[in-house]
């Protein structure tokens, strides 16, 4: 989460490869929109993801950002990381340990959005957006393993997965009428909705 105001932090060069390899590797003959949230890397991985799709001839654009942010206070989020860093001494560990005590409501009020809040404001952005694709568009979101952590427990009532996610790592979606197809890392559930996914967040 702390890494979510880092505005500076671009992707490498092997990232980008990466990146440029998923969107090759996308399905033929779909339209692609594409969502991130405002920091820099998300968006040049778009970027290098759009440039892999057209390279077979494919259509896709950035359509938009994701609308909600993990910190409110960006100095103080910025210090709690580096102290969860400490204490752990390594960055993947920090990271699902931060992220399962924001799950989880130990972070004091006011300097992170509420895990609930921000899932549920998300979620309606994406139901939103899944009401106005059309027939055979696939949408992406590329945003921050934090994002993907509380969309994965709010959303599916699923944990993270064993040794945090990964880049371009996540889970598809395919929305039914009453449950949600999920593809995850390792298996394919059915996920009833939030009560409050189709109720207007």
């Amino acid at each position: 989460m702390g890494g979510e105001n880092n505005h500076a932090a671009l992707c490498t060069p092997r990232g980008m490869e990466a990146a440029t390899a998923f969107g090759e590797g996308l399905p033929a003959g779909r339209v692609r929109r594409l969502y991130t949230t405002r920091i820099d890397r998300a968006r040049e991985t778009a970027e290098a993801i759009i440039r892999g799709i057209k390279a077979r001839g494919g259509r896709a654009e950035i359509s938009g950002q994701l609308p909600a942010r993990t910190t409110i206070d960006q100095e103080w989020s910025e210090k709690y990381m580096a102290d969860v860093m400490r204490a752990t001494g390594e960055e993947t560990r920090a990271t699902i340990i931060l992220t399962y005590r924001w799950l989880a409501g130990l972070i004091p009020p006011g300097y992170f959005n509420p895990s609930l809040e921000f899932a549920r404001t998300n979620a309606v952005f994406v139901a939103k957006n899944l009401a106005s694709a059309g027939r055979g568009s696939l949408d992406i979101y590329i945003c921050h393993d934090t994002y993907v952590g509380a969309f994965m427990f709010h959303w599916f009532g699923e944990p993270l997965y064993p040794g945090g996610v990964g880049f371009l790592d996540g889970f598809l979606i395919q929305p039914e009428e009453k449950a949600m197809d999920v593809w995850l890392r390792d298996r394919h559930v059915s996920a009833e909705y939030p009560w409050w996914w189709r109720a207007g967040g």
